[in-house]
């Protein structure tokens, strides 16, 4: 038998007792037996049970042990529990009877703290006095159940391997995080699920795509997350047309290159370029319009999906980017290019051109019966600009520069506007709830960069001389994405993380924590040196440290499992304990309490 992992998110042990008497120590006893035995023993039964290709998914599974005598209470916890069981589980998933042996090979995961929380609840209603009385043996006996009923938690879901992964893709593009129950991806086995998923389930993987195509958020996490290979794949469940798939991964190519010599795109972030062109490229193939789609209608609309977000005029755009390819065939570079042969069908609008492009762009908006009161009133008051702008056009030859101004920014001003209501419009079409199981829902976010608060008094002086913290705030929504990305790095050293890795960073830099990350950080010669000052710094002021290297620092601190819940007033982190926490007594500065100028809210610690 392949050896399997089976994760537990909670495990309660309720126990109803006479009295306090012994309460405490009854309680780690307890508490010892369920390590020591429980977990090899619940692992030995359920790898018995399943086999490799199918997972069970069980919301609650609560085994009432009886009456247990306190005199035999590990002999008989075992003997109990081994029975109960063998007997409960079969029932729950829906085989009637299952033979199994007694061969232990312990590998369980736990989703919480390895301290199993056992409560002791006192009898102290009358009818408990009044049913212990007629006990025999009530003094030396614990009695073990619940309030709630077998029938009440028989929830189970029988899936398979492919359909797990397609949950974990859906609830990663939703969220940004993966389920609780999920194996820890890298970012690259992410990648590589996807893949799989592509090749295996490719209709089911369309739909999740066309649900985030509706949902701004999740499609940026689409782009940021996964490779230019991966989403050309995408685009090839998108349309039927081979030939087009494969000039969108030409042209993909093509013009990365040129928008790195272009005077209007060379200074734009190149993720940000990156963004809205796979943007562009997704609107375009899921669009609804009746009009074919061909090579030179996909070419058009992308630049001007680009140009419009970008906030570069049209016309000058095109002027420089045919002028850049004639100069880049002349060196050979694109000879082989089917975006020249493009380029040089796509005539440059003159006033007349843009004007009736204008015009008739205003008047589709104008017919969208679908779009909002807030929308129809903006639309009402292009027109009527665009109206005026005629007039003074026709009436007038003077002033031309300042009137093509004006002609360019309502462009830029409708197209902008075209592409909100297309979002809109498509998120009217099919509005998404909340799509997880109830299985996946869950109050806790399980992380594995809990230590990473040990550093928070170090953090603005650290953001404050990469020059990402001006007076005690972010400068903008980039510098706290990039802080987000440099605490990680002081974690494990990582350039390349995944964003579901990342939900304390967001809430230390004062994130939201759906928002998507483009997490491939190109770290500076300044940013390292200062990262790796501050982790000595640490050890320096955490005497008791004394000779550790910043990479045992990570590991035994920093590098640490962790849970995350909210609180009334913020948040809670409660961080896996270790045998050398022991040092954190000699720690010069709090972590109880945690709240920096820029955050949202505080966050409690429990260490």
């Amino acid at each position: 038998m392949s050896q399997q992992q089976h994760s537990i998110k909670k495990q309660i042990i309720e126990i109803n007792l006479s009295s306090q008497t012994d309460a405490f120590e009854l309680q780690n006893e307890i508490s010892r037996i369920y390590n020591h035995k429980f977990i090899p023993l619940i692992d030995n039964l359920l790898s018995q049970f399943s086999s490799s290709e199918i997972i069970y998914q069980i919301n609650q599974l609560e085994i009432d042990l009886g009456n247990i005598d306190i005199h035999h209470l590990e002999e008989e916890l075992v003997d109990k529990f081994i029975e109960k069981f063998q007997e409960k589980l079969p029932q729950a998933i829906g085989v009637s009877t299952y033979n199994f042996s007694q061969q232990t090979q312990p590998y369980i995961k736990l989703a919480e703290s390895s301290i199993l929380p056992v409560e002791i609840a006192d009898l102290l209603d009358e009818t408990a006095k009044e049913r212990d009385n007629n006990s025999n043996s009530n003094k030396n006996q614990l009695k073990f159940g619940n309030k709630r009923t077998l029938s009440e938690i028989q929830l189970v879901k029988i899936t398979n391997i492919e359909a797990s992964e397609l949950n974990i893709l859906n609830y990663f593009l939703q969220t940004g995080m993966l389920p609780w129950w999920s194996e820890k991806f890298s970012k690259q086995e992410l990648e590589k699920c996807c893949d799989r998923l592509l090749t295996n389930s490719p209709n089911k993987v369309k739909y999740l795509v066309e649900q985030s195509l509706k949902e701004p958020k999740q499609l940026q996490r689409l782009i940021y997350q996964f490779s230019d290979s991966i989403l050309l794949k995408i685009t090839g469940l998108l349309t039927t047309d081979a030939d087009l798939v494969h000039f969108i991964a030409n042209y993909n190519t093509d013009i990365k290159l040129i928008f790195q010599q272009l005077k209007q795109t060379k200074n734009i972030p190149e993720a940000k370029l990156r963004l809205t062109k796979w943007q562009g490229i997704f609107f375009t193939l899921f669009s609804n319009s009746n009009i074919p789609l061909n090579k030179f209608r996909f070419t058009q609309a992308n630049l001007l999906h680009i140009t419009t977000s970008c906030g570069i005029n049209y016309s000058e755009f095109l002027n420089s980017l045919i002028a850049q390819i004639n100069y880049s065939m002349k060196d050979g570079k694109y000879s082989k290019s089917t975006l020249a042969q493009i380029l040089a069908e796509i005539k440059i609008p003159n006033e007349n051109t843009q004007i009736n492009l204008l015009s008739s762009e205003l008047q589709q908006l104008s017919l969208n019966k679908q779009i909002s009161p807030e929308y129809t009133q903006q639309i009402n008051q292009l027109n009527n600009e665009f109206q005026i702008l005629l007039n003074e056009i026709k009436n007038s030859a003077e002033n031309q520069s300042k009137q093509r101004t004006r002609l360019n920014e309502l462009e830029k001003i409708t197209q902008s506007l075209k592409i909100k209501i297309q979002q809109e419009t498509n998120s009217q079409q099919s509005p998404l709830t909340n799509r997880n199981d109830t299985f996946t829902q869950s109050d806790e976010i399980y992380i594995s960069n809990a230590g990473l608060i040990l550093l928070w008094p170090f953090l603005n002086r650290l953001f404050t001389k990469i020059k990402l913290v001006e007076k005690n705030l972010f400068i903008n929504q980039i510098s706290a994405e990039r802080a987000s990305l440099l605490l990680q790095y002081l974690v494990d050293a990582s350039t390349d993380s995944s964003e579901h890795i990342l939900p304390l960073n967001k809430i230390i830099c004062g994130l939201d924590l759906l928002e998507p990350l483009n997490t491939n950080l190109e770290i500076t010669t300044e940013e390292h040196a200062e990262c790796e000052n501050l982790l000595s710094a640490v050890i320096q002021n955490w005497s008791i440290l004394k000779n550790t290297s910043t990479e045992g620092l990570r590991r035994a601190f920093l590098d640490r499992n962790g849970i995350l819940k909210v609180h009334h007033d913020g948040w809670l982190l409660q961080v896996e304990r270790q045998t050398y926490d022991v040092l954190l007594d000699k720690i010069p500065w709090s972590i109880q309490v945690i709240k920096l100028p820029w955050m949202n809210n505080i966050l409690h610690v429990e260490w």
